[in-house]
């Protein structure tokens, strides 16, 4: 699974690998919330703040609180 590939790349610090990934998965299902936080958070740490708003903006658009919470919580306060 593309999902797990990603989150393993990125935990065993290849997140060049991880991005590549993690696009690839949403252009599968671009309704990963994983693939779309992982994607706006390797943004904020390449300084690309327009591209990671882009994600964010995906992610508040889901319904769920929680991600919409998370999102406040841990990403938006970097950008």
């Amino acid at each position: 699974m593309l999902e797990d590939a990603y989150r393993v790349s990125l935990l065993s610090g290849r997140s060049e690998e991880a991005v590549k990934l993690a696009k690839r998965h949403l252009s599968h299902k671009p309704d990963s919330p994983s693939a779309l936080l992982l994607l706006a958070t390797a943004d904020i740490a390449k300084g690309d703040i327009v591209s990671a708003r882009e994600y964010i903006e995906a992610l508040s658009g889901m319904s769920p609180p929680l991600q919409k919470q998370s999102i406040e919580g841990v990403l938006i306060p970097y950008i």
